[in-house]
C-alpha cells in the first residue's frame, strides 16, 4: 500500500523507515539485502533515495560479473 507524504520535496531532510525488503546485485554478487532500509529525502530533491545499515551492504570491488 502506498502513502503520500505531505508536499514533497520537503525543505528538511525527510527519512522514514520501510517495511520492504530491498535487495540489489552486481552482476551474480549480491551487494545490499536489508529488511531495515530507510527512504530519505534531501532538501530539494523529488525523488527519494534508500539509506541502509552498513550491516546489510557487501563491499565488492572490482567490475561486475558478466
Amino acid at each position: 500500500m502506498a502513502v503520500l507524504h505531505p508536499h514533497p520535496p520537503f525543505g528538511d531532510l525527510t527519512y522514514y523507515p520501510t517495511s520492504r525488503r530491498i535487495r540489489g546485485t552486481r552482476g551474480k554478487d549480491t551487494i545490499v539485502d536489508s529488511r531495515r532500509a530507510v527512504l530519505v529525502w534531501e532538501p530539494g530533491k523529488k525523488v527519494p533515495i534508500y539509506a541502509f545499515p552498513r550491516e546489510d551492504v557487501a563491499l565488492v570491488s572490482g567490475p561486475a560479473a558478466p
